[in-house]
């Protein structure tokens, strides 16, 4: 069936009074030709019409409906601790404990020189030997000679531990600000770093 392009007005004025609250009467003509027009107004004398009683709809609008404002409490919010996920509820990692430091052993060389040491047997070193030379003679065209031995070593008493690490690090700290060659500086230097990493680690640092 053909349609008529008037029907889009007739329309259109229908849905133009959507203040009206009572109901609309819709008149639907028939054309000579086939042609269906809907409209507001009676169909002209002699044109096929029927008509239908329809209500308007109410207005349309974009405003939702008021809603309450509600205001969380601060004491239900949730509070998030650095680093993690959880919630205020769970408890917060606690710190490592420390441990006591590690052994130190006071250790004399031959010469009643003294030094501390992380072992109870350190390296063995050369001695030096007095040799003679031509005639019998010490020093005179005499090679050179040395035996080695073994330093002897106590262990450090545990309440003397933390100041016995405290000293051997300013000794190491010593020797490597002090140090003439650069390649014994640079292993003075990992040597100080490595020590002063197990003593703050330590409960020595703690107290």
């Amino acid at each position: 069936m053909k349609r008529c392009p008037g029907l889009l007005l007739p329309v259109a004025l229908l849905l133009a009074p959507v203040a009206m609250a009572e109901p609309v009467t819709i008149y639907q003509c028939t054309g000579a030709d086939g042609s269906i027009t809907v409209q507001s107004d009676p169909c002209p004398v002699g044109i096929p019409q029927r008509t239908r009683v329809v209500d308007v709809p109410p207005p349309l609008t974009l405003q939702p409906p008021r809603v309450a404002p509600r205001v969380l409490s601060p004491t239900a919010l949730p509070q998030l601790h650095a680093g993690s996920g959880a919630t205020g509820d769970a408890d917060e990692e606690a710190p490592p404990e420390r441990e006591p430091p590690p052994p130190l052993f006071q250790c004399s060389r031959y010469d009643n020189t003294r030094y501390l040491h992380e072992t109870a047997e350190p390296e063995p070193h050369c001695r030096p030997l007095q040799t003679v030379g031509i005639g019998g003679v010490p020093g005179i065209g005499a090679g050179m000679a040395c035996e080695r031995v073994r330093d002897t070593c106590e262990p450090v008493p545990d309440e003397q531990l933390c100041q016995a690490w405290e000293t051997r690090l300013r000794e190491t700290e010593f020797r490597w600000k002090f140090a003439t060659e650069r390649r014994d500086a640079q292993t003075l230097a990992a040597e100080y770093e490595r020590l002063s990493g197990l003593y703050q680690a330590s409960t020595c640092s703690a107290d």
